[in-house]
């Protein structure tokens, strides 16, 4: 089973039970594609905690996968749960420590939590990367 087109998992519905991209999964569990493919299709329907248990599976397959640690920290924002985020915000700047949209997110979500003195902390990891998006950011978090 091939993978699906882009914009497949933005269509409502596509996490139904009898989904494709449930579907997917079901045919091919070992298929990382498969499980993003389901959660982002959980995400668009605002089922954040079953997209959390697809994005698991996709680092169970592959747990080195950077990309999937980001968005497993936007489903934990999104759901409130700020200290997950930032774990897996820093387990993805661990693997790629260039990943500016990751030092962007942790820094929101220190900044978010109330944490203003670690979110600047994770602001200076920034400038190596993107010096701009660094002075962007610590700009919205010192002048709230």
């Amino acid at each position: 089973m091939g993978r699906p087109g882009k914009g497949v998992a933005k269509s409502a519905g596509l996490a139904g039970p009898g989904g494709p991209s449930r579907r997917w999964t079901q045919a091919e569990p070992d298929n990382g594609y498969a499980w993003i493919d389901l959660g982002f299709a959980y995400s668009q329907l605002d089922r954040h905690q079953e997209a959390l248990k697809a994005y698991r599976e996709v680092l169970r397959i592959k747990p080195d996968n950077s990309k999937t640690l980001f968005v497993l920290g936007i489903t934990y924002n999104q759901l409130g749960r700020h200290q997950e985020a930032s774990a897996a915000y820093r387990e993805a700047l661990r693997l790629k420590p260039d990943y500016v949209k990751a030092w962007a997110a942790l820094a929101f979500t220190y900044d978010l939590s109330g944490n203003r003195s670690a979110a600047l902390e994770a602001v200076k990891g920034l400038p190596r990367y993107d010096p701009q998006k660094a002075n962007d950011i610590f700009n919205l978090i010192v002048k709230p």
